[in-house]
C-alpha cells in the first residue's frame, strides 16, 4: 500500500504541477531538468537501478562495456528528458521543434516518397523514438504510427495492480501522443490503414523490436540471439515501399538528432523468408553498432522486455543470454 501511494504521488507530480511547468520552459531548461531529475532518481530508485543493471548484465556486447554505473545512470537521464518531452507533446509546433530534434538530411525520405510507392522508417525503441513523429509531422510529411496505445499496459502487466490514478495518466499520455501530427494505427488491429498509407505514397513508421506480432526472425544481436518482428518487411514486401533505418539519438545538448538512413537492399524476392532475415540482420546490425556507443539509449526498453518476459510470460527480445548475476553492479 505504501508503495503504490508513493508511486501515486510521484505520478500526480509529473503530470499536473510538473506537466506546468515543462509545458513553458524553454527545450534546454527542460533538458536539464531531465538530467538533474534523471540523476537524483537513479540514487533513488535502486530496484529500477538493478533491473537496469540486470539488462545490460544479460547482454553479452553490453556486459563487457566498462562504467557501466555511468551508463545506467545515464539511463535514467534520457529516459526523464524522454518522459519531460511527451508533457510537451500537444505544444509542439514546426517553430518549437529546433529546440528538440534536428535532421541535416532528409534527402533519403524525399528519394523514397519520389518513387510514389511511400516509404516506411524502421523503427526501434531506441532514444527519444517518439519523438520521430512530431519531428516529421511539423516537418510537412504525412506521416502514419504503428504501435500499441498506453493503455494495453493495464492488460500486458498483470502481476501488479494499476490505482485509478495510474490508469488516469495513461489517458492522459495516450491524449498527448493523439495531439501529435500523425495518424495512429493499431499494432494488435487491422493492416488495412498501414497499406493504405503507403498507397497514398505517406511515411509509415513502424518499430520491429517491439513485443507485437506473430511472425518473428532470429538474429544476432548484442552477443546474443534475439528475435525481431517480421511483419514491417512483410508490409513492405507487399507494397514496394523503401525501407528506411531510423534513429534519434539525443546529443549532449538534449536536442535529438534525427537519422534517416539509405534504404535496406533485399534480395531478387523480397518475400523470400532468406530475404526477410537478411533484411533484419542488416537492420539489427545498425542498431547494435548504436546501443553498443550509447547503451543508455536503450537499457530501458532492455529492462522492460526483460520484465514483461520474467513477469508476464512475454516472449523475451534476446534468447541466448548468460545469467545476470545476483545484485550489485560493476563500477
Amino acid at each position: 500500500m505504501a508503495r503504490m501511494l508513493i508511486r501515486d504521488l510521484l505520478l500526480w507530480l509529473h503530470w499536473y504541477p510538473l506537466r506546468w511547468l515543462a509545458q513553458r520552459l524553454p527545450p534546454s531548461w527542460l533538458h536539464a531538468l531531465g538530467r538533474g531529475l534523471g540523476a537524483v532518481v537513479a540514487l533513488l530508485a535502486r530496484g529500477k537501478a538493478a533491473e537496469f543493471a540486470a539488462a545490460m548484465a544479460a547482454a553479452p556486447a553490453l556486459a563487457a562495456l566498462p562504467r557501466r554505473r555511468r551508463w545506467v545512470r545515464r539511463a535514467f537521464q534520457n529516459r526523464l528528458c524522454n518522459e519531460l518531452e511527451v508533457l510537451v507533446f500537444p505544444r509542439l509546433g514546426p517553430a518549437r521543434m529546433a529546440g528538440f530534434v534536428r535532421c541535416d538530411d532528409w534527402s533519403e525520405l524525399d528519394a523514397a516518397l519520389a518513387r510514389g510507392q511511400g516509404a516506411m522508417l524502421l523503427l526501434a525503441h531506441f532514444g527519444a523514438n517518439q519523438m520521430a513523429m512530431p519531428a516529421l509531422g511539423h516537418a510537412g510529411y504525412r506521416m502514419c504510427q504503428m504501435g500499441a496505445s498506453p493503455l494495453v499496459w493495464r492488460e500486458r502487466i498483470s502481476h501488479r495492480r494499476f490505482s485509478p490514478l495510474e490508469a488516469r495518466t495513461l489517458e492522459l499520455r495516450w491524449r498527448h501522443e493523439c495531439a501529435l501530427p500523425v495518424r495512429h494505427i493499431d499494432a494488435f488491429g487491422s493492416l488495412r490503414p498501414a497499406f493504405a498509407c503507403l498507397r497514398a505514397n505517406q511515411v509509415l513508421g513502424i518499430a520491429i523490436d517491439g513485443a507485437a506480432g506473430s511472425d518473428w526472425a532470429e538474429v544476432d544481436f548484442l552477443g546474443a540471439r534475439a528475435r525481431f518482428s517480421t511483419g514491417a518487411l512483410r508490409i513492405a514486401a507487399r507494397t514496394g515501399c523503401a525501407v528506411l533505418p531510423t534513429f534519434l539519438v539525443r546529443e549532449p545538448s538534449g536536442v535529438s538528432r534525427l537519422e534517416i538512413g539509405a534504404p535496406l537492399e533485399w534480395g531478387a524476392d523480397p518475400a523470400d523468408p532468406a530475404a526477410l532475415g537478411a533484411a533484419i540482420q542488416d537492420y539489427a546490425r545498425l542498431l547494435e553498432r548504436r546501443v553498443i556507443a550509447q547503451p543508455c539509449h536503450y537499457l530501458p526498453f532492455l529492462a522492460l522486455r526483460r520484465m514483461t518476459a520474467l513477469k508476464e510470460g512475454e516472449p523475451p527480445l534476446l534468447l541466448e543470454t548468460p545469467s545476470a548475476p545476483p545484485g550489485g553492479l560493476p563500477a
